[in-house]
């Protein structure tokens, strides 16, 4: 996995904080699962929901070790729910949910396919550290989610 310029950040019930890399990482290394080939993320946090997917957009990239390439988003603003599919460059696909619910504490629930196993992760209480993903990328998530149409991602944007 490559470093993020920021991190998700979970507080256990023992009140220890770990990253989300790292919980990942160990759960792999407990349990391999082979190639990374997709990834789902259902996430529900304080933050914009835009905001929340651009997080879920770089963490998957840093997991594929893979630029996003294409978007597909859609969202309901009344909600504050959005839809995600992304395709990476060496293939992989990302389907991310993400709901902006003010005033609670994040949930995180992760499901990494490889071309062996899975692997899934639900986590409570996460939340994001003080560092925001990409404007850039917010700006794109944004965007898609507006048109309703796919949108091409990073440096080809």
């Amino acid at each position: 996995m490559t470093r993020l310029p920021h991190t998700l950040l979970l507080v256990s019930s023992e009140g220890r904080v770990l990253k989300l890399e790292q919980e990942l990482q160990a759960a792999i290394a407990a349990n391999p699962i082979g190639t990374p080939v997709a990834i789902r993320m259902n996430i529900v946090g304080a933050s914009e929901s835009s905001v929340l997917t651009a997080v879920a957009i770089e963490f998957a990239a840093s997991v594929f070790d893979s630029e996003a390439v294409r978007l597909g988003c859609q969202s309901d603003s009344e909600s504050g729910y959005t839809s995600s599919i992304v395709e990476y460059a060496d293939g992989q696909t990302a389907s991310i949910n993400t709901i902006c619910a003010p005033n609670t504490s994040a949930t995180i629930e992760l499901l990494l396919i490889g071309n062996q196993r899975t692997l899934q992760l639900d986590l409570d209480d996460c939340e994001l550290d003080s560092a925001a993903p990409d404007s850039a990328l917010i700006a794109t998530v944004g965007r898609a989610c507006q048109t309703g149409k796919t949108t091409v991602v990073g440096s080809q944007s």
